[in-house]
């Protein structure tokens, strides 16, 4: 049950507290009750009220002294949401007034390891949830994973969106990144691209931390003497941003293509030259034939 003022819902758990922090003088049924007695009652109401920890203000309750525990004695957070049991029931709802459609809610599962966030959908509360609207998931339990959940309640359809292991191997059906030309300035076309890739050296290696598969890549400080601005990050941790090889690996290209047509067109006047000079020495070779013909 819920107390209500100026449409606001007031939990009952007000009163028993207030009663608890009372001493109030008590009354036979039947027996008149003195003014003085009454006022006495109020007095102790007005005093205990000041002394809550809760604080009643316009129809709002609000605590400001501590931790707010749900489930537990000891929180840990200001808002401290517990349950003995995983699963269905441990999160918090924000829900529409009538039917109890949950507009949006978060809880977690298998002792923290699922964190299901949702939208438009009552999947809390049942231990077979509809998903009329939709839910992504994050699963910790071996790696981080992240999926999706949307449809009907005639069925559900599961996304994984994204995957990254234990291995730190990162895993999703495309990523893409801004590349918009409004958002961008200071655009200069890139040269010598050639000469900086012939300059990179690509290895196979295995990373200490997770020495099971071997990889293939470069070394962040190889890459850094060529390409200082694709190396972020101090010595011993330095990150290298492998899209960024994309944009001079296609210049290299476009720049071998003009040395291949240039040997192209180089290869074919030079066809056409040997092809005139086989002419000429075939007709040199017939006038011979005619001259010792002639003696």
């Amino acid at each position: 049950m819920v107390a209500k003022r100026h449409g606001r819902a007031i939990g009952l758990w007000f009163f028993p507290l207030l009663a608890h922090a009372l001493s109030l003088t008590s009354f036979t049924a039947g027996s008149p009750i003195s003014a003085s007695s009454m006022n006495s009652n109020f007095s102790s109401i007005s005093s205990a009220i000041s002394t809550l920890p809760w604080t009643l203000s316009s129809g709002n309750a609000y605590y400001s002294a501590g931790y707010v525990g749900i489930g537990t004695t000891l929180p840990v957070a200001s808002l401290d949401v517990w349950s003995s049991g995983a699963g269905v029931g441990t999160g918090i709802l924000l829900t529409d007034g009538g039917a109890r459609s949950v507009l949006a809610g978060i809880r977690t599962e298998v002792n923290g390891q699922l964190i299901d966030i949702g939208v438009n959908t009552p999947w809390f509360g049942t231990a077979s949830p509809s998903y009329q609207g939709g839910m992504f998931r994050i699963d910790v339990r071996s790696g981080l994973s992240l999926y999706q959940w949307f449809g009907g309640s005639s069925g559900t359809s599961v996304n994984q969106i994204a995957t990254l292991t234990n291995a730190g191997a990162f895993s999703a059906v495309s990523v893409s990144q801004t590349s918009d030309g409004s958002l961008k300035k200071d655009i200069c076309l890139l040269d010598g691209s050639l000469g900086k890739i012939r300059q990179l050296q690509g290895v196979s290696f295995l990373f200490k931390k997770y020495p099971g598969k071997r990889h293939l890549g470069f070394i962040a400080q190889d890459v850094e003497r060529v390409f200082p601005d694709l190396v972020d990050g101090a010595e011993g941790s330095k990150t290298l941003n492998y899209d960024g090889l994309l944009a001079p690996s296609i210049e290299a290209l476009k720049e071998l293509d003009k040395i291949v047509e240039q040997l192209r067109e180089g290869y074919k006047k030079q066809q056409e030259e040997l092809e005139k000079q086989a002419q000429l020495i075939r007709v040199l070779q017939e006038e011979i034939a005619i001259l010792r013909a002639s003696k």
